[in-house]
């Protein structure tokens, strides 16, 4: 191995020698150092301004699901409510709509389930935790109005 190395030195010295020299220009640093100095010089001078392309708008879960959930629900719950007491087989048992008549509980059942549905539709769209909330909030909101039209078809028979 000692006898190797004196060797491979004199063949990195010889292909050291073949290789062409190049001469340092200081010239072609000048546009780099410019645009350094000028950067320092200036900071915001390298910031752009242009905005980021806007993320694609998110449509909530809840208005896939849960509002049609909540609607379907609140629509079935009213027409079967309606149906019953135009039969006469039924009266209505929630003492808020007490004497409205049938126009005035269908009218007021409907305001109701809209304001709910406009403040879940607000819920979801604040935040990806809410819209899982508001979506569960409507699907649980319209099997509630689900089993609630069920029972109203049986009283009305």
């Amino acid at each position: 191995m000692a006898t190797l190395l004196p060797e491979l030195l004199l063949g990195l010295v010889l292909l050291d020698d073949a290789m062409p020299r190049q001469r340092f220009d200081p010239a072609a640093l000048q546009p780099f150092i410019e645009e350094a100095l000028a950067a320092e010089a200036d900071p915001l001078s390298t910031l752009s301004f242009e905005q980021d392309p806007a993320p694609p708008e998110r449509k909530p879960t809840f208005r896939k699901i849960g509002l049609p959930a909540l609607l379907g629900g609140a629509a079935a719950d009213i027409w079967t409510t309606d149906r019953a007491l135009a039969s006469g087989r039924a009266r209505e048992g929630n003492p808020i709509f007490g004497d409205m008549g049938r126009g005035g509980i269908a009218m007021t059942n409907a305001a109701i389930n809209a304001a709910l549905a406009l403040l879940l539709d607000r819920l979801a769209k604040r935040s990806p935790t809410l819209d899982k909330v508001a979506t569960i909030g409507g699907l649980v909101g319209g099997g509630a109005k689900g089993v609630a039209a069920i029972h109203n078809m049986r009283v009305g028979r």
